[in-house]
């Protein structure tokens, strides 16, 4: 039987984590058994998502609020790592092996199975690392130096590449992972609410930019017609809540939090905007457009413009800070919007995605 391994800081909430989600579910679905080292859940990541059979999870406790102690506790975890790898190969040696988020990338890299092991970069370098930070660019080269690294958007890996120094024969860029099969089947449930939306997704922090959604809904006077839906939870939900009081447009705003189906709320929504500062590769914009749902989004960095293509270009926001732009777009795709399958699609199918995993870690 096949086994694969993933690395990864919880199995809550966050993008990375619905990512290794999909993966998990369709590997499954092949026959793979799945093992997660993951470091541990806290107050922000205790919603969860549901694994199902064949998942074995070494929680390693060492979440902390603290990134020092946090680094610590991971550095010390380590020889128990090596322990539980050994243990698991004895049984059946691992097809794949992918590393996710920074913390756990560490851990990886210190591990029995750092050179086997395929890194997986969801956002930007210049996320975590001012590229004019020659020294922390030198670190990161040397760190991730002939180890594999997987993107999730070319806009990534170009960075990568072009801006901290990365050999490009050892990194690629694939897609995240969608399951169709459960979008079809989880978006026919019924929401608790009768009115039209509009719909913005995503954890409540500075990048997302909730703030400038809010700016573009009173402006644009959408609060005629729609109410506006927030599902996400994080560090700043209380001040956008706040923010949207000061601004008298509160009672018109839904606030649903963090949803274990949020392709129900996907399907049903009138549109659904991204208007954030960057991205990574952003799964609602394609789960949004595969549900037939329209798609406004920011051409920020990175992502959108690699998911919103040909006749569906027209909807990005070139200048993501215009929110006069925002509205206009908005409006537009209101009225008319592309009917024609977008070709991105089916490069997100997850059964394609995990051929592509399989493919590199055999080099």
């Amino acid at each position: 039987m096949k086994r694969a391994l993933f690395f990864i800081n919880s199995i809550s909430n966050g993008g990375a984590e619905r990512v290794c989600v999909n993966l998990t579910k369709r590997m499954i679905e092949e026959g793979y058994k799945v093992d997660y080292i993951i470091l541990g859940e806290n107050e922000e990541n205790k919603n969860k998502y549901l694994l199902g059979e064949n998942v074995e999870i070494l929680n390693l406790n060492v979440n902390h609020k603290n990134k020092f102690i946090k680094v610590l506790k991971t550095l010390l975890a380590v020889k128990k790592v090596n322990k539980y790898i050994s243990k698991k190969e004895k049984e059946d040696g691992y097809s794949i092996i992918t590393s996710h988020l920074p913390i756990s990338n560490l851990l990886t890299r210190l591990s029995k199975v750092n050179k086997r092991a395929i890194y997986v970069f969801h956002t930007n370098m210049s996320y975590y690392c001012n590229e004019k930070n020659n020294f922390l660019k030198f670190f990161i080269k040397k760190f991730f130096n002939k180890r594999k690294v997987v993107t999730v958007s070319k806009g990534i890996m170009n960075e990568c590449i072009y801006k901290f120094g990365f050999d490009k024969n050892y990194i690629y860029t694939i897609y995240n992972p969608i399951n169709f099969e459960e979008i079809d089947r989880f978006k026919k449930e019924k929401i608790d609410i009768d009115e039209k939306y509009l719909l913005q997704v995503g954890r409540f922090s500075n990048p997302k930019r909730q703030d400038r959604m809010l700016k573009i809904f009173k402006k644009g006077e959408f609060y005629k017609e729609y109410k506006l839906v927030f599902c996400g939870t994080g560090s700043n939900e209380e001040y956008i809540k706040k923010l949207a009081k000061e601004m008298n447009i509160d009672k018109y705003i839904i606030f649903k939090g963090w949803q274990s189906n949020i392709y129900k709320w996907i399907t049903n929504a009138e549109l659904l905007i991204c208007s954030s500062d960057n991205e990574g590769f952003p799964m609602n914009l394609i789960e949004a457009s595969y549900c037939g749902t329209k798609v406004v989004s920011a051409d920020c960095d990175f992502g959108p413009n690699e998911i919103l293509i040909g006749n569906y270009k027209k909807f990005l926001v070139k200048d993501k800070d215009n929110i006069n732009e925002y509205i206009e777009k908005i409006n537009d795709a209101l009225k008319g919007y592309p009917k024609e399958e977008n070709e991105v699609i089916k490069l997100c199918e997850a059964s394609n995605v995990i051929k592509e995993y399989e493919k590199i870690s055999r080099i």
